[in-house]
C-alpha cells in the first residue's frame, strides 16, 4: 500500500511539473461548448447518528458511535459551458463505500462494530465557479444536490436479521474545490468534495441495534482525480 502511495505522488508530482514547465498548453479548449472526461479516486464516509430519546438513558446501551471507513469511486464528467468561468456539471458516478458503527453495552457480548456496505449511483448536478486562467493552472469551487441510489441495500431483507439496514434512496448536497493543470493532450484536475446527506435513511427496526437510534444522515469527503 505504501508503494502504491510513492507511485500515484510521483505521478501527480509529474503530471503538476509538466504544467508548470509547458508552455500554453491548449490554449483553446476553454472555447468548448461540452466538455467530457472520467474520474477515479478515493472516499471516506461516516454516518451522523441520533438516539432516540426513549433510549438516552439506558442503563444497558452506553454509547453508539459513528466511525468512517474507506471506499472508492468511478465515474464520467461532462461540464456545459455557461460562461468563461462558470459551467454545469453532471457526474455520473458509481461509488462503494463502507460506514461503521460501534455500539457499547453493560453486556460485553453485545458490543461490537456493524458494517453498513453500499454501492451508490450518484447523480450530481453541480455549478463550477473558475479562476481566470493563469498560464497552465486555474482554481475553482464548485456547489450542487445530488440524488443517489444504494444498489445493495437491503432495505427489503428479512426484518429478523440483526443488522442496521439503510434505505436506497437518498438525497444530498454538495460543496468541493479543485485545480485544474492543462497539460499537452489533456487536463487534469485533483478535487476535493464534502457530501451532506438530507434525508434520513434508517430502515427503522426494533432490534437491539437499530431501535436505539432516531436516524441516520449520511457525509463524506470525496477526493477525485478527473481526466479532460
Amino acid at each position: 500500500m505504501r508503494a502504491l502511495h510513492r507511485y500515484c505522488l510521483t505521478f501527480l508530482l509529474l503530471l503538476v511539473t509538466t504544467a508548470a514547465m509547458a508552455q500554453l498548453n491548449n490554449p483553446h479548449y476553454d472555447k468548448k461548448k461540452i466538455r467530457f472526461g472520467f474520474l477515479l479516486g478515493i472516499n471516506s464516509s461516516k454516518f451522523r447518528d441520533n438516539l432516540a430519546p426513549e433510549f438516552k438513558s439506558t442503563d444497558s446501551l452506553l454509547a453508539v458511535v459513528p466511525r468512517s471507513g474507506p471506499g472508492l469511486q468511478l465515474g464520467i464528467t461532462s461540464d456545459l459551458r455557461l460562461h468563461d468561468n462558470l459551467s454545469l456539471r453532471f457526474t455520473p458516478t458509481l461509488l462503494f463505500s463502507l460506514k461503521n458503527l460501534d455500539y457499547t453495552f453493560r453486556n460485553a457480548e453485545f458490543t461490537g462494530t456493524k458494517r453498513v456496505e453500499s454501492a451508490y449511483v450518484d447523480l450530481p448536478l453541480l455549478l463550477k465557479f473558475r479562476s481566470n486562467r493563469i498560464e497552465n493552472f486555474r482554481t475553482y469551487v464548485l456547489a450542487g444536490a445530488k440524488a443517489c441510489i444504494d444498489m445493495s441495500s437491503q432495505e427489503t431483507v428479512d426484518k429478523e436479521v440483526e443488522r442496521v439496514k439503510i434505505q436506497r434512496m437518498d438525497f444530498a448536497v454538495e460543496v468541493g474545490v479543485g485545480f485544474e493543470f492543462y497539460l499537452p493532450y489533456f487536463k487534469f484536475s485533483p478535487e476535493l468534495k464534502y457530501s451532506l446527506g438530507l434525508t434520513d435513511v434508517l430502515v427503522k427496526e426494533r432490534h437491539l441495534y437499530s431501535a436505539p437510534l432516531q436516524q441516520l444522515q449520511s457525509q463524506a469527503l470525496i477526493l477525485s482525480l478527473i481526466f479532460e
